[in-house]
């Protein structure tokens, strides 16, 4: 899809907001703009005990700080601190869905805001201790059906959705669901499931 039918599908997404929670944090969907095909940048978080997302797929981000002046600047901050990614308003394009945060099965108080932001150029990476591998995917990775699986990934959950990134890691759970109404923002066809537990 070319950037001109990106931007506007996503500047004309009106996003749904949760207003019920009073803790938030914020991540950065962001897109590598080339001629023969747009990425999208992932992480995969560092295994950690205190982490309830530790050792999973997904966006640059965290919670929102005092230093903060809005949550596109949390957005930013964590990005730049993760990954070395310098993203600035001119390269932020769109707010998508919140989504509810969840760990342990559990609701927590806590809503997440995702951001999308377009670069041109492909930055220069450098991870932080929080960070243990990173990837940029073709979007057309996400509209693969075969990278589409459902598994278990821990006892006590049933079946859930979740998309093969390489052999050993899959990405599931929040950033499932963010990706989900990313690709529902843009109206690209993906094989994402849409009627998903949000539990995890």
């Amino acid at each position: 899809m070319e950037k001109h039918l990106l931007l506007d599908r996503l500047l004309r997404y009106r996003p749904q907001i949760i207003a019920e929670n009073t803790n938030y944090a914020a991540v950065a969907i962001v897109l590598w703009l080339n001629d023969s095909s747009h990425e999208l940048f992932l992480i995969k978080r560092t295994t950690h005990p205190n982490d309830p997302w530790s050792g999973q797929i997904g966006l640059p981000g965290g919670r929102e700080e005092n230093i903060d002046n809005n949550l596109i600047e949390t957005a930013i901050r964590e990005t730049s601190e993760e990954t070395d990614i310098t993203l600035t308003d001119n390269h932020f394009v769109a707010q998508i869905d919140d989504q509810q945060g969840y760990a342990a099965g559990g609701k927590i108080n806590l809503t997440v805001r995702p951001f999308v932001f377009f670069m041109d150029e492909k930055p220069q990476i450098s991870i932080n201790y929080e960070v243990d591998h990173y990837y940029w995917l073709p979007l057309n990775h996400f509209q693969t059906p075969e990278n589409h699986i459902y598994f278990n990934p821990m006892s006590k959950f049933s079946d859930r959705p979740g998309i093969q990134i390489d052999e050993s890691n899959i990405l599931w759970g929040m950033t499932y669901r963010i990706l989900t109404d990313f690709f529902n923002a843009t109206e690209i066809k993906t094989p994402f499931i849409g009627d998903y537990d949000r539990s995890g």
